[in-house]
């Protein structure tokens, strides 16, 4: 028998192919075996790929035979699985490995040695049975001719020098007298390599053996001889489950085998944990295999010990690591992970002892109390101007001033909001636009911040900043007095910004405790972040500075509302389990000290900041039957009353007014509700149920004592007693409202149209 030895299986017959002619080539496009020394070292390549196969095979053992690489693998594919054969040249021999890559790896043979003259006398045979069997006019015929001309043309398998042994290496991890989990590897230093010029995915230089063991509280388990690097994903991915497990106060069972390993977790909703480890084949009695009573915390950071143990020596063993792609993402996952775990570690509750600047600065720069009006009595509207604005983005369309800014699909375009001339255009891409007072500042993708000018359209600022890695842009705009001109903006995938609006230059950056959406509130000179974990922060809006941070076992995912010294947040995801526990809390805003908190219901609206509404707090409540309202007192926290959910649609605007809270659905409908009693006041029916013309944003706009509210038309309703005060006459869907100080209403359709209305002159009683 051969030593190196390739197998060409037939291909299944197809009853619709014709012709003697096709025959030979249509069976050798079948199935594919390897075998060394007689014994198979594959699970047959798929079929269609045996040519393509043998071509790749034969390229890059021809490389390893002249010494122009020292590794090479060849992709195959099988059952729609994602397989690899890999080779490493060993002086006058190779190193065979197959395996399985993709989410799931699996390794069928690892270094296999094969006599490197074998591997090419085995592939010359099977090109020469190959071709002397397919046509010249196959396709494929010239690949494999020239395949057998590179092998034909070697003088043999160069000798050159053989590869550094394998060295044991101990990865003892710090030692915890709960939980730690160490290995001993078996690592092969390469020096000398040259740099590669691509980053790419590679799991064969992964491919490490070692035991691997298990320390529980004095009891080591030894779980034998396995692929540690494999075993190592997998518990990165296990633990990082655990974790938003446990922050959701939810059960999760998980079990898996990889490399020979059997994992298996059970976490119970009261947070206690349940492992289970053994080596594959081992008896399901075996004692000492589960060890009861753990956290998921515990086994996070026995993971991340292990995973930066590992990664740190597979590095020090081949610096070209450095640009795999494979070893990349798994440094980043525990990175990740060991972000998850630093809050509870390092974090914990801090008061403001020093409250009185914040307090004083919000005392002195709150606006004055203006006289409540009635709204005028009845309004009359008459168009002005139509313009066009070929893909729209409805993000990017703001009301500044005497001006319009709409971005396009490739321009950003200026027009009066008068006579809708058109002032300026510019090239510009999409990007996060936000108006301020010293221009339109947009963040592109790549992370330029660009400051235009509303009178011409010119950057008057530019600078780059880091993209936005996970999540879209948060931030906050400060101009006031006694402030710098600041825009606050995430940056990277764990900043927060500072941007000085005059200078261009970055003022602080303060690092978030995780990645992901961030959600910021300004309240006078302090910034108050949720981004997802289990506290808040209040920044200094000078120095970027904590002034005070809240903690709390449940995550802050919800945006906040700041109203008055107070600040409302909720506490609680809105994708945990129905039984999960929500609450509601006060919080002062300038020492961070919680007021009082109160139970909500299971499920709340995801993204719905509490809503403040005369001296009650509100928040929406949700179920697959609708959205509710749960009212509470917001000095004490006393409950007022629970609209239960189902009382409205699903999409449905909020607008809380004086001591009401007004419900704009898609369903045509306008609901006033008391604050206090839960009562509904007033029902409008505004456009048909069912009508196909319904806006994409609901939001109602109060402006002069009258509600503008977007349905099928504009209407203007007044807030008291709900009667209607005037309609808009617009042709177009009002997917998004403005309204100016003159209760001139614009227009955007999602189509590309801009439209403005002017409002009539109106009567008013002056007394004498």
């Amino acid at each position: 028998m051969t030593g190196f030895q390739i197998v060409l299986g037939r291909a299944v017959s197809n009853a619709n192919s014709t012709g003697a002619s096709s025959e030979p080539a249509r069976k050798l496009r079948g199935m594919l075996d390897l075998l060394v020394d007689g014994m198979n070292v594959t699970a047959r390549v798929g079929e269609g790929q045996t040519l393509p196969f043998l071509r790749d095979l034969a390229h890059a053992a021809s490389d390893l035979a002249a010494g122009r690489r020292t590794r090479a693998t060849v992709p195959f594919y099988l059952y729609d699985d994602a397989w690899e054969l890999g080779l490493l040249r060993d002086g006058p021999d190779a190193l065979l490995s197959v395996f399985r890559g993709g989410a799931a790896p699996e390794v069928a043979v690892h270094e296999r040695r094969i006599a490197g003259n074998t591997l090419i006398e085995g592939l010359a045979s099977a090109l020469d049975e190959t071709m002397a069997q397919l046509p010249e006019s196959d396709g494929a015929h010239a690949d494999l001719a020239c395949a057998q001309g590179v092998l034909a043309a070697l003088p043999g398998w160069a000798d050159g020098s053989r590869i550094p042994e394998l060295t044991a290496i101990s990865l003892e991890v710090p030692a915890d007298p709960v939980l730690s989990i160490g290995c001993d590897v078996a690592l092969r230093p390469i020096d000398g390599e040259r740099a590669p010029t691509a980053a790419r995915s590679d799991l064969l230089p992964l491919l490490v053996r070692g035991r691997m063991r298990v320390h529980v509280r004095g009891r080591t388990r030894d779980l034998g001889d396995t692929f540690v690097f494999l075993v190592a994903e997998r518990l990165v991915e296990i633990a990082s489950e655990l974790l938003a497990a446990e922050s959701s106060a939810s059960a999760l069972y998980r079990r898996i085998e990889v490399a020979g390993v059997r994992i298996a977790v059970r976490l119970c909703s009261d947070g206690v944990l349940g492992l289970t480890l053994r080596r594959r084949g081992e008896d399901t009695g075996a004692t000492g295999e589960t060890f009861p009573g753990l956290t998921a915390r515990v086994l996070a950071q026995a993971v991340v010990s292990l995973a930066r143990a590992l990664s740190r020596a597979l590095v020090r063993g081949d610096r070209g690591q450095l640009h795999n792609l494979r070893l990349t993402a798994f440094r980043t996952a525990v990175k990740s992970l060991a972000g998850r775990l630093r809050p509870k570690e390092e974090l914990s509750s801090r008061l403001n002892d020093a409250p009185e600047s914040y307090r004083a600065y919000a005392v002195a720069t709150r606006p004055q109390p203006q006289p409540t009006t009635p709204g005028p009595a009845k309004l009359r509207f008459s168009p002005r101007w139509v313009a066009t604005v070929p893909a729209i983005d409805l993000g990017a369309t703001f009301l500044c001033g005497d001006r319009v800014l709409a971005q396009g699909g490739r321009e950003l375009h200026c027009l009066d909001r008068s006579s809708g001339e058109v002032l300026w255009s510019r090239a510009a891409s999409r990007a996060v636009s936000v108006p301020t007072p010293g221009g339109l500042a947009r963040l592109g993708a790549d992370g330029t911040l660009a400051l235009h000018d509303y009178g011409t359209g010119e950057p008057t600022l530019s600078l780059r900043l880091s993209p936005r890695v996970g999540g879209a842009p948060a931030g906050a705009v400060v101009h006031a007095p006694g402030l710098p001109k600041l825009l606050v903006v995430t940056e990277g995938e764990r900043f927060l910004s500072a941007v000085d609006l005059v200078t261009g230059e970055v003022r602080w950056r303060h690092t978030l405790t995780r990645g992901g959406l961030c959600r910021v509130r300004r309240a006078g000179k302090l910034l108050v972040l949720a981004s997802g974990d289990s506290h808040l922060t209040a920044l200094d809006v000078q120095s970027g500075e904590t002034v005070w941070r809240l903690c709390d076992e449940r995550p802050f995912v919800h945006a906040t509302t700041f109203d008055h010294d107070t600040l409302f947040a909720v506490a609680g995801d809105p994708a945990a389990p129905r039984k999960t526990r929500h609450k509601l809390l006060a919080i002062d805003a300038w020492t961070g000290a919680v007021r009082f908190d109160a139970s909500l219901p299971p499920r709340i609206a995801a993204g719905s900041a509490p809503l403040i509404a005369g001296e009650s707090a509100l928040v929406v409540t949700r179920s697959d039957r609708g959205l509710g309202l749960a009212s509470f007192d917001r000095a004490t926290g006393e409950v007022r009353f629970h609209l239960p959910p189902g009382a409205v649609p699903v999409s449905t605007a909020w607008l809380p007014v004086d001591d009401a809270v007004f419900a704009n659905t898609d369903q045509g409908e306008l609901l006033s509700i008391d604050a206090i009693s839960g009562e509904i006041r007033f029902r409008l029916r505004l456009s048909e149920p069912g009508d196909d013309a319904v806006p994409r944003r609901l939001e109602p706009v109060l402006r002069s004592g009258a509600l503008f509210v977007p349905q099928r038309e504009v209407h203007v309703v007044r807030p008291g007693d709900g009667a209607l005060l005037g309609q808009v006459p617009c042709d177009l869907i009002p997917d998004l409202l403005r309204v100016d100080e003159r209760c001139d209403v614009y227009v955007a359709e999602e189509s590309g149209h801009l439209a403005a209305f002017g409002a009539g002159p109106r009567l008013s009683l002056v007394k004498c």
